[in-house]
């Protein structure tokens, strides 16, 4: 009698491990890739890109980072996580090494079972370098002629958005000249630059400095006043014809990007901050 449960027992165990055995090595894989860029003095951008894994309902990641040296990650969790694949950390400390670790609420491609917290890929170490920051910048708040209000830069989702000026980190752009001579704005609080690769009427954002659709060029209209214009832009995924900034509803309203006008929505004065 013993010996027959206990053979029972163990053939229990053994199908058991057989019947999750796909489900783990599912979950096992990597489900894509995560990259870091430097994209300011004390700031990384975070692209995080899904393979044969597919997020389930509203997209949700969770990323986590701590210095290697550190026990505890901070994380992006419960009430910050977010649904944006392409995000940034702040704060960073130079040459410092640090752990990574990224959750997607993910499921396999094409498969029933419920989606699960996953890591995307195995946590890994990422050392901070900034790049190289371009000669001759000048710190300026963007104020628009008409409405009086300044931009600034949304950080959950890099939105240029519109608020009443004053003296804040999230108000002020750095004023750089690039070494082909372009000029790019970087914003100071998330250390991203202003990006023209959208479709004319479309809600202004910010994007990694020195990619394709950062350079800008500033149009005079006299009387200290200039149209902020973003060369067409036509590489690979970042596309976007050539236009100018221009305002929106006050206190909140998106920045959207129009065909170069007269317009007086599009002209803005560069104010020192």
């Amino acid at each position: 009698m013993i010996a027959f449960i206990v053979r029972t027992v163990f053939r229990i165990l053994v199908g058991g491990a057989l019947f999750f055995l796909p489900l783990g090595i599912a979950q096992a894989s990597s489900l894509g890739s995560v990259t870091v860029t430097a994209t300011g003095e004390h700031a990384a951008r975070i692209e995080i890109l899904l393979s044969d894994y597919t997020a389930v309902g509203s997209p949700k990641y969770e990323v986590c980072w701590r210095k290697v040296n550190q026990v505890m990650f901070i994380c992006w969790a419960n009430g910050f996580q977010t649904d944006d694949s392409s995000s940034f950390l702040s704060d960073l400390s130079l040459n410092t090494t640090y752990r990574i670790r990224v959750k997607c609420h993910c499921r396999l491609s094409n498969r029933r079972w419920p989606a699960t917290w996953q890591q995307v890929q195995d946590e890994f170490d990422y050392t901070f370098v900034p790049p190289p920051t371009p000669a001759n910048a000048a710190t300026v708040r963007l104020r628009a002629v008409q409405s009086g209000q300044c931009i600034f830069v949304d950080t959950n989702g890099a939105r240029l958005r519109n608020w009443g000026c004053w003296d804040d980190p999230a108000m002020r752009f750095s004023l750089e000249t690039l070494p082909d001579g372009q000029k790019q704005l970087r914003h100071v609080h998330t250390e991203l630059c202003i990006w023209g690769s959208m479709p004319y009427s479309s809600v202004a954002q910010a994007n990694t400095c020195g990619t394709t659709g950062t350079s800008i060029v500033l149009i005079s209209k006299g009387g200290a006043q200039f149209n902020i214009s973003i060369p067409t832009t036509s590489k690979g995924r970042f596309t976007g014809p050539g236009g100018c900034l221009s305002t929106g509803p006050a206190n909140g309203g998106d920045v959207i990007k129009t065909q170069c006008s007269n317009n007086p929505a599009q002209r803005f004065a560069l104010d020192p901050a």
